[in-house]
Parts: structure tokens; C-alpha cells; sequence
């Protein structure tokens, strides 16, 4: 039986080298990869026993443990904890790579022979590390676990399925009446977009050649990242009847705080966020009805309905994306999670409810979707923490 892990990748490093790893960690990231890095593990590691913990991690819930060799590694004594359990495992492998070590220099790494295939950082950069850990990942037939969408049989008549980062980017002409959700093979997000997919079907030909002649504003979402830019060019590469689209997209906008929020009554602006987060993924907070009360009771209406919304907000957040989804996709829940998720993500930051999202969760079991997810708002001031919105709930689908 396959076992499945909590992670594809475990990164084991140097504080000195900790800006380099960081770039390979948001490159797997985005490339749906579930690493284990410590930044984006603050909320589980924060009152743990480290020494325990870190332990479990190295030794038992990644498939693979990516050690950045350097002269700073040896000296450290936490990277020396890790790489014995690291170590502990890769005996337990019986001779599988478990082990896949990153060279910054040619520091020898007591427990790692000196005739170990490696890569070099200086050589590969983070691209290319990124893009050999996604080969090996493929070569070992998990990409359903690197993607992590998985099904996990319960009992004859229910099944579950999980989603903690969409393979999937969102692509959304402003003026033209569809939504396209690439299944995307490769991303760089930077100073420029460029998306890497196939196409599934006619359609998607389609709305791509489509948008090739479009020169309107796009939204686009991949992973943790939204932007609304514009198409510079949609290359097409055909092989038989298969096509890989690259789409190049210049970003405009990326940052979508409202710095004209207010709040109302006893009711503040980052409060109101919060409402707006829980109306999009859990359904509460519905709109009031605006007619048929008296005068003050509509006003007072209106005014917390539109504080709710967002006064400048790109999104105006007036239901959940989620049922509306169900109903199209009811019959194929991995293409739901995956369309929900990055559809999430996507309006969270466009209504400025969140600035940053840190995780977003979701569980579907029968007509239930399970949301856990995580954010931060903008920061304010320089000496105060920026306001977190953390919502946990489940969501109904018909009877």
C-alpha cells in the first residue's frame, strides 16, 4: 500500500542560507508541492516541544528531506538534530533516496557519502532545484499527493476529499463571460506572470484563442498569489491533438487593501473583514432585504450591508462561491475543491478581506465542506501586529 505523507519535502537548513531556501520553498510551494518550512509552520510549531516535533517531521511525514550542505550546517546544533533523524530514516529506506542533498559549498556532511548525487545551489538556483524535486515527485507516481488533492476510501458508501493548495490557476477576462481554471504545469510569479498548462478540452481551446486578440484587464490567481495585469502574449505547442498553452501576464495590481475602510458603530473595519471572509467561504452574514421595512431600518441596512462589502473593494462579496460551484461540479469533487480553492483565495484578497493568506483547508465528505483557513489583513502601524482572521466552519449542500 502506498503510504502517504504529510509532506512531499522537508527543508533542512542553515540560518545564514535561510533567504536562498526561502526562494526554493515559495517555488515548491507554488508549484503545489507541500513542504515543510519553517515560516509557513509558526502557528503549529508555537508551543511545541522543537526538539520532539522536529524530530517526527524529519524522520516520519515527508517523502523526501532536502539538506542544504554548508559550512554553517555542521556547526548548528538544531541542523545536526535534524539531519539524525533525517538519517535514522534514510536507513529505514533500504537503500530508496530519502536524503537529497542541495550543495552550497563543499562542506563534508558527517552520514552523507562523498559519492551522493547532488545538486548545486550556485548551478541550479531555485528554479531548478524546484523543477528536479517536482520530476522526482512525478517519478515516483505521487503527483496526486504533490497536488494535495487526495481520496481516502471511508467505509463503501462515503468517500472524503482534501484540498490544501489547487493545482489550478483562475483566469478571468474582465470583459468576457467565462472563468477558465488551468490545470498548470509550471508557474514563475514575479515582475512578470507566466503560466505553463494544457488545455482539458474544446472549450478551453476555445476561451485561450479567445483571449489571445483580448487586450482588457486580467484576473489572475495561482497558489497564495492574485493579480490583476494585462496579456502580453498565448503561446500555443501542439504534439497530435495535445496542446500546452504559455500565457504571459504583466501584473498592474497586486495589492488590494482598501486604505478607505471604516467601521460602523461599535463594529470596526478589520470586524467587518472578518464577516466578509465568513460570508464567502461559510455563507453567514447574508445580505438584508432593503425593501419592504421602514425608511431607518433600510438605511441603517444599506450603510452595514456596504461596510460589509467594502467601500472600494474589487469583490463585492455577496454569497459563497462554494454552493454555486457544488451545483456545477456536484458530480466531480476533486474539480470542485480545486476550483473552490484557488475561487477562495482569489476573492479573498480581490474584497480585501485578507492581505496574506497562511492556509486554507478544505474538506468535503458527502454534502459537507469543512473550511479551516487563516489570514492577516494589512499592516497598519509599524509596532502592532496586523489583525488575523482565523474561521473554521462547515458547509451544507442540500438535503
Amino acid at each position: 500500500m502506498e503510504q502517504h505523507f504529510e509532506f512531499d519535502v522537508a527543508l533542512s537548513f542553515a540560518g545564514e542560507q535561510r533567504n536562498d531556501v526561502e526562494s526554493v520553498a515559495n517555488c515548491l510551494r507554488y508549484s503545489g508541492v507541500r513542504v515543510f518550512y519553517d515560516e509557513y509552520e509558526k502557528a503549529t510549531l508555537w508551543g511545541r516541544d522543537l526538539y520532539q516535533h522536529l524530530s517526527d517531521v524529519y524522520k516520519n511525514k515527508a517523502r523526501y528531506c532536502i539538506v542544504f550542505v554548508s559550512a554553517d550546517y555542521v556547526r548548528k546544533t538544531w541542523t545536526n538534530h535534524e539531519l539524525r533523524s533525517a538519517q535514522a530514516r534514510a536507513f529505514e529506506e533500504k537503500g530508496q533516496a530519502y536524503i537529497l542533498p542541495v550543495r552550497f559549498d563543499q562542506t563534508e556532511i558527517p552520514g552523507i557519502l562523498a559519492t551522493t548525487g547532488y545538486l548545486s545551489y550556485q548551478a541550479e538556483g531555485p528554479e531548478g532545484i524546484c523543477s528536479a524535486i517536482t520530476q522526482k515527485l512525478r517519478l515516483q507516481e505521487i503527483n496526486s499527493d504533490s497536488l494535495s488533492i487526495k481520496t481516502a476510501s471511508l467505509g463503501s458508501a462515503t468517500s472524503t476529499y482534501s484540498c490544501d493548495f489547487s493545482p489550478r490557476a483562475l483566469i478571468n477576462p474582465a470583459n468576457l463571460d467565462w472563468t477558465l481554471y488551468p490545470n498548470v504545469i509550471q508557474a514563475n510569479w514575479s515582475e512578470e506572470i507566466e503560466l505553463h498548462f494544457a488545455a482539458e478540452d474544446s472549450s478551453d481551446e476555445a476561451a485561450i484563442s479567445q483571449l489571445r486578440t483580448y487586450t482588457g484587464q486580467v484576473v489572475v490567481g495561482y497558489g497564495f498569489d492574485v493579480a490583476i495585469g494585462t496579456l502580453k502574449s498565448a503561446k500555443r505547442s501542439s504534439s497530435g491533438r495535445k496542446s500546452t498553452w504559455i500565457l504571459l501576464i504583466e501584473p498592474r495590481q497586486t495589492d488590494f487593501a482598501d486604505s478607505f475602510e471604516h467601521g460602523v458603530g461599535t463594529i470596526s473595519a478589520d470586524e467587518f473583514a472578518a464577516r466578509r471572509a465568513r460570508r464567502l467561504l461559510l455563507d453567514e452574514f447574508p445580505a438584508p432585504e432593503l425593501g419592504n421595512v421602514e425608511p431607518v431600518a433600510t438605511f441603517n441596512n444599506a450603510i452595514m450591508e456596504n461596510s460589509l462589502l467594502g467601500l472600494r473593494s474589487l469583490a463585492k462579496i455577496k454569497q459563497s462561491i462554494f454552493p454555486i460551484l457544488y451545483k456545477e461540479l456536484e458530480t466531480s469533487p476533486d474539480k470542485f475543491l480545486e476550483f473552490g480553492w484557488i475561487s477562495a483565495v482569489t476573492n479573498l484578497k480581490l474584497s480585501a478581506a485578507v492581505e496574506t493568506i497562511e492556509r486554507l483547508h478544505l474538506s468535503l465528505e458527502d454534502k459537507t465542506l469543512t473550511v479551516d483557513f487563516s489570514g492577516r489583513r494589512k499592516k497598519k502601524y509599524i509596532n502592532v501586529d496586523p489583525y488575523r482572521i482565523e474561521i473554521s466552519g462547515k458547509l451544507q449542500f442540500g438535503s
